[in-house]
């Protein structure tokens, strides 16, 4: 754990001047994200992915979130939505403008465009209750359910 920890803190040291999404991205999430969000090899990352480590690329997955539960994700770390506290705090590495480039950059890894991002994946855009998806309001797994609070949900680590 001490070599994630270290890289982590490193990857976060050099984010300061950087600018864009992905080089933001690439120097302080790809360590364990992999360089296209679709995670490192477990043999390679020196800890045990949760069940709900995200795969950026993964359309289903990683689209109904709003841009505010990723940048809570980034800012505060996993625990900070309930997720793993593997996923450190980015608080002090990245401005605002950072994590929101970094944002902008996540949100291209899904490659199927017809998939809406959050904010205009929701009841509300479709009119009757059901988003475009086919999810309900807060139906983050399309099982139709609502996620409980505290129970980890898909797209934070």
């Amino acid at each position: 754990m001490l070599f994630v920890a270290t890289s982590v803190a490193a990857g976060q040291s050099a984010t300061g001047a950087l600018t864009t999404g992905e080089a933001i991205y690439q120097a302080g999430c790809a360590g364990c994200h992999g360089p296209n969000g679709q995670g490192m090899p477990d043999t390679t990352i020196g800890f045990d992915k949760p069940a709900t480590f995200p795969d950026f690329s993964d359309c289903r997955s990683t689209t109904p979130e709003l841009d505010v539960d990723w940048r809570a994700t980034i800012h505060a770390g996993g625990q900070g939505r309930g997720f793993s506290r593997i996923m450190p705090s980015f608080a002090e590495a990245l401005t605002s403008a950072q994590i929101d480039a970094v944002i902008g950059y996540l949100r291209g890894l899904c490659r199927d465009r017809s998939y809406p991002r959050g904010e205009l994946n929701s009841a509300a855009a479709a009119g009757d209750g059901e988003s475009v998806s086919g999810r309900r309001d807060g139906d983050h797994d399309g099982s139709g359910r609502t996620p409980r609070a505290g129970r980890e949900r898909r797209a934070g680590v």
